[in-house]
């Protein structure tokens, strides 16, 4: 059964501009890769795999700087929902909902950016901290034990200017 668990950090200054760094690489890289997705259909008619684009991103990364101050795994999360978005799209047109085309994000819509993977990617130590790649140790309200095995982190900024 898969839980979720929602709990609010606390960043400090630094670690929220960091933050907020990440989600402009990760929107930038979301726009990059939908701007790809559609001339490469208009020009082939065919579709560019996520794993495509994510086998691309180290080259990215020599040509931009600012993409290497952000965790990698975090970038290589950015193809997979924007895969996960289309699929929802032809999921939509299939059974004849309004299918809703996946959109350019503007800094007000991309709110969140995702660690896949549990382990030294992101711990939870005994004193309130939490370890994020690239940020630090975050603090962390922790008002319910999970004795669960976490399988990612996703952090979120809320329109309000808090982080979960």
């Amino acid at each position: 059964m898969i839980r979720n668990f929602q709990y609010r950090i606390y960043p400090t200054g630094k670690q929220e501009k960091q933050m907020l760094v990440i989600l402009d690489v990760c929107r930038r890289l979301w726009n990059y890769f939908l701007s790809q997705k559609i001339e490469t259909y208009k020009n082939t008619k065919k579709s560019i795999s996520a794993f495509t684009q994510i086998n691309e991103i180290p080259k990215l990364a020599l040509k931009d700087d600012i993409l290497r101050t952000v965790y990698s795994q975090v970038l290589r999360d950015v193809p997979m929902r924007l895969e996960k978005a289309f699929q929802a799209f032809f999921r939509r047109i299939k059974s004849g909902d309004v299918p809703g085309f996946p959109r350019f994000k503007c800094k007000e819509r991309y709110n969140s950016f995702t660690y896949p993977q549990y382990g030294s990617t992101f711990m939870l130590n005994g004193n309130g901290k939490f370890n994020l790649p690239k940020i630090g140790h975050v603090k962390i309200k922790y008002c319910r034990e999970a004795k669960v095995k976490w399988k990612t982190c996703v952090v979120k900024r809320t329109s309000n200017n808090k982080w979960y």
